[in-house]
C-alpha cells in the first residue's frame, strides 16, 4: 500500500481520489518526492504525519508576527 493511503488512513478527514500511483517521483523523475523521503522508512502512518507536519513546517516560508516555536514573534 502506498504511504500516502498509510498514513491518510490514520488520520480522521474525508477524502477520495481519481487516481492512486505506486511512487511519487522528484521533478527530475530520478527518485523519490521530498516528502515520500520523509516518511519511506518508517511503516507507521501517525510516526508519517508526524514528519510530513514537521517537514512542510520546516519548508514554509515564515509570516511575519508568526511564533517561531521558541515563543518569539518573527
Amino acid at each position: 500500500m502506498p504511504a500516502a493511503t498509510t498514513t491518510r488512513s490514520a488520520a480522521p478527514l474525508p477524502c477520495t481520489c481519481d487516481t492512486i500511483v505506486p511512487a511519487v517521483l522528484n521533478h527530475d523523475g530520478t527518485g523519490p518526492g521530498p516528502m515520500e523521503l520523509l516518511v519511506g522508512h518508517t511503516g507507521d502512518p501517525h510516526t508519517d504525519f508526524e514528519l510530513l507536519q514537521e517537514g512542510l513546517r520546516s519548508r514554509r516560508a515564515p509570516v511575519a508576527g508568526e511564533p517561531d516555536g521558541l515563543g518569539n514573534a518573527r
